[in-house]
């Protein structure tokens, strides 16, 4: 930052800037005070990234695994599925036991009477369907069907022998005996369960059979949208939730095992077709490429096993919508942490700014008020170095007015009046200068502001002209008296009225306006001018002493700091902008002397 310093040494005035130590390097000013917070930001919000993803993921592998648990140990799991079994086949069974011991079953054993095995056949219809059972037959020892709930409309069940079924064997032995088939023509799934018919002596002499259909039980699995599968001790599918696999093999036979269904003719002519399973450990299987957590449970009334499948894709969403909701809810804490933080950077920034404005505003002021010193010190200089000389020229003045004499006397009269008028203007100047250079009290007085005005025009009218500017003049009529110093005044009229012109000089248009009016209690004067503007400019600036945009040797940069200074001991401001259509506007507002009075008293 730089001031002026002014030294005077034998009548001749030097002027040199004296700086003041400030960094050299702006950025690096700046690098000092710059908030340091960010760097602190990032390390925390790298940190909080880190800290968020380890969460994510320490909550999906605990859900994932915490899920793979729950659907392994839920009671609902595939122990529910067995036990809904277990009442699908053992419900029936004591059926073929009540039927065994009604008399008309032992009357159609010991003798055929077409008649009566008719009876007996519609009273089984009627059994099988109160009983929702497909199937009653009563079958002789030697396996062949003498009667049945639908033997009355289908015979076929007549034309076949039952010795080679386990059920039938069982039941001739004095048991209970179960089977299932699974048709080769429709693929159903039905049960039997065989009871012995018993004489009088305890001797076996038939067995009643009765056939459940199990295809409900798949179709109901189907709506629970789990994968449920029921299997033999063979591993093959007799109902699934999804029938793509319904008597598929889990496991490839075996040749004692393909013996062993061929015998029980359980499954006809069906093909069997082996199922890509896998079992890579206690819960888990692989099942035609995808992996499932493995349930299983066993049929207590059947050497059967229900297998749960639950697919892993299904647990992995969940796990991932576990994880996404706690990454959202870290993620809303994060944001609202960045948020608050950065509230705190806004403020703290915005307390950095102010601080900087006031350093700024307060290096601003000490640099005036140091330019300003300069120029009191500059103006004392002038006033002692000219004061003398246009003492003398005065002196010369008279005594030359003293000795005129001849046919040019009159001549000469004129002229030295006006080189008087010059003088004494020039003494007036001195004077001012030596005021600024010694503020204190001023005289002070009420005086005409339009006389002000049309004298400071006369005198800048020539130059006015010769640049063939067009001057206007306009005032209100009576306005009131202004109070302060009409030659100071004059002095501010005539630097803005110097100022447009040699802003003008190079403009095509030339047009310079002054008006003069009433400011409600106060006074209104604007000079406006189609010069060059102030060219982005504030007051502030235009103000600062020996600031100026004219070319060099054409002014100091004096006029209007002290124009300014004047306005403001009179009671007023000076303001000044770029005009609408070019050039510059510079608004006085000045007290009247009534109100200055009034305000006084």
């Amino acid at each position: 930052m730089q001031f002026w310093n002014i030294e005077f040494s034998s009548g001749r005035i030097a002027m040199f800037r004296d700086t003041v130590p400030l960094p050299r390097d702006r950025r690096s000013w700046r690098r000092r005070d710059r908030i340091r917070v960010p760097g602190k930001i990032r390390i925390t919000s790298i940190a909080a990234v880190i800290a968020t993803t380890a969460i994510c993921l320490a909550a999906y592998l605990l859900s994932f695994e915490y899920l793979v648990r729950a659907m392994r140990d839920s009671d609902r799991g595939a122990s529910h599925y067995a036990r809904g079994i277990d009442l699908a086949v053992t419900r029936f069974g004591h059926l073929p036991r009540l039927l065994a011991e009604d008399p008309r079953i032992l009357q159609a054993l010991a003798g055929e009477d077409e008649k009566q095995l008719e009876q007996l056949d519609r009273h089984l219809s009627w059994v099988a369907a109160v009983s929702n059972v497909q199937r009653i037959l009563l079958l002789d020892i030697n396996g062949r069907a003498i009667a049945g709930s639908e033997l009355w409309k289908d015979p076929a069940p007549k034309e076949e022998l039952y010795t080679f079924r386990p059920d039938f064997r069982a039941a001739l032995g004095g048991t209970v005996g179960t089977y299932f088939t699974v048709s080769p023509e429709t693929g159903a799934f039905s049960y039997h369960v065989s009871a012995p018919a018993l004489n009088r002596e305890g001797v076996v002499f038939g067995v009643v059979s009765a056939m459940v259909s199990l295809d409900d039980v798949g179709r109901a699995w189907e709506d629970t949208g789990e994968l449920v599968l029921l299997t033999n001790p063979q591993g093959v599918v007799l109902a699934a939730s999804d029938r793509e696999y319904l008597y598929g093999l889990l496991n490839p036979l075996n040749a004692y095992e393909r013996r062993q269904l061929e015998l029980g003719r359980q499954f006809g002519d069906l093909s069997l077709h082996v199922l890509g399973w896998k079992v890579n450990g206690p819960d888990r299987v692989d099942l035609e490429g995808e992996t499932y957590v493995w349930n299983k449970a066993m049929v207590r009334s059947e050497p059967w096993t229900i297998h749960l499948l639950t697919d892993l894709r299904g647990i992995r969403i969940t796990s991932l919508l576990v994880a996404a909701g706690l990454l959202v809810l870290a993620l809303l804490i994060g944001l609202i942490t960045v948020l608050f933080q950065s509230a705190q950077l806004r403020e703290a920034l915005h307390r950095s700014n102010e601080d900087r404005r006031r350093l700024r505003e307060a290096q601003d002021m000490l640099a005036r008020k140091n330019r300003l010193a300069a120029l009191g010190q500059f103006s004392a200089s002038i006033t002692h170095e000219l004061g003398q000389p246009i003492a003398a020229m005065r002196n010369y003045l008279v005594a030359s007015e003293m000795e005129q004499s001849g046919e040019n006397a009159g001549q000469n009269a004129d002229l030295h009046g006006e080189l008087t008028k010059l003088v004494e203007r020039m003494g007036n100047i001195m004077t001012q200068l030596k005021s600024f250079s010694q503020p204190g009290g001023r005289s002070s007085a009420p005086f005409d502001i339009l006389a002000a005005i049309e004298a400071s025009i006369a005198l800048v009218r020539f130059d006015a002209e010769r640049m063939g500017v067009d001057l206007a003049f306009e005032a209100e009529p009576d306005l009131p008296a202004c109070l302060g110093d009409q030659a100071r005044f004059e002095q501010v009229i005539i630097n803005l009225l110097t100022n447009a012109l040699d802003a003008m000089a190079e403009q095509p248009v030339k047009r310079l306006s002054i008006r003069c009016r009433r400011d409600g209690a106060g006074l209104y004067v604007r000079v406006e001018d189609t010069g060059t503007g102030l060219g982005g400019k504030t007051l502030s600036d235009l103000q600062e002493p020996f600031f100026t945009t004219k070319a060099s040797g054409k002014g100091m940069g004096l006029g209007l700091a002290i124009s300014s200074q004047i306005v403001g001991e009179m009671g007023g401001t000076l303001r000044a902008h770029d005009a609408a259509g070019g050039g510059a506007v510079f608004e006085i507002r000045l007290r009247a002397a009534v109100e200055q009075e009034e305000g006084a008293g």
